[in-house]
């Protein structure tokens, strides 16, 4: 693997929302989360993976507004993220991609 591929598995949990270039963008505005909130509601939300937990399921979250959702390939669906999907994939969970093979 060369360094412009990811892994298919992350590696340990990463916290919940990366603060990227576009957060940045926001704070330097003066943005609260309101706005911001209001802003994706507007001109709808900016998803990044934040995770891949295995090829058809990944964690994804908004970069603007900090909303984190589950999002699945198979059954096309995306879920808000919470304390329960948290601990199926955290290290040693049921659904943690180091030891769960599907």
């Amino acid at each position: 693997m060369n360094e412009t591929q990811q892994p298919a598995v992350a590696g340990p949990v990463e916290p919940t929302v990366r603060r990227g270039f576009w957060s940045s963008f926001w704070d330097g505005l003066g943005m609260g989360p309101v706005w911001r909130w209001l802003a994706c509601k507007v001109v709808g939300h900016q998803y990044q993976v934040l995770r891949r937990m295995n090829p058809g399921a990944r964690k994804v979250g908004c970069d603007r507004c900090g909303a984190v959702w589950g999002m699945h390939d198979r059954t096309q669906t995306l879920v808000p993220w919470d304390d329960e999907f948290e601990a199926m994939y955290a290290l040693g969970g049921p659904l943690d991609p180091e030891h769960y093979k599907g």
